[in-house]
């Protein structure tokens, strides 16, 4: 980025200003960490909405929330408190991710299955490729990351 002569990096003549450059900035941009908003079960079944998991049932998770980028990261089922989040007794297969945010929030679609052995608080975390798909480029000090917060559906 050049900046001008203080007129626009116009001359006062209107022509351009090309050999009056000051200084050069260089500045980058940074992805933003995803964010959940809400998780949503729907009985894999009926399709009726629920409120937990049962043990050794099927559901789909609807997760939402802001900054899940274009391409299809990943999902990670954990035992509520896990670091990393990164497994559990219940199966996440992603069977949708939204390639454009709509009124600003991106949708992700999962099938969770449930171990019959399942029981507790479970957390979803969301891992993204960044806002282009490109790869995530986290701001420095980890001021971001690629991975969200956590989402919690339960388990009864």
């Amino acid at each position: 980025m050049s900046l001008g002569n203080g007129n626009g990096g116009f001359s006062s003549g209107g022509n351009p200003a090309s050999s009056n450059t000051s200084n050069t900035v260089t500045f980058a941009v940074y992805d933003p960490t995803p964010s959940i908003q809400a998780v949503q079960l729907q009985d894999y079944d009926t399709g009726q909405f629920i409120s937990s998991l049962e043990q050794g049932q099927m559901a789909y998770a609807g997760v939402y929330g802001y900054n899940f980028g274009p391409t299809p990261g990943s999902a990670a089922v954990c035992v509520d408190g896990a670091f990393p989040c990164s497994s559990s007794d219940i199966g996440v297969q992603v069977v949708y991710w939204a390639p454009a945010p709509v009124a600003g929030v991106w949708q992700v679609n999962l099938i969770l299955t449930s171990a019959p052995t399942s029981l507790g608080a479970y957390d979803i975390q969301l891992t993204t490729d960044g806002l282009r798909g490109l790869g995530f480029f986290q701001a420095p000090q980890g001021q971001t990351g690629a991975q969200s917060n956590r989402g919690a559906p339960s388990q009864s």
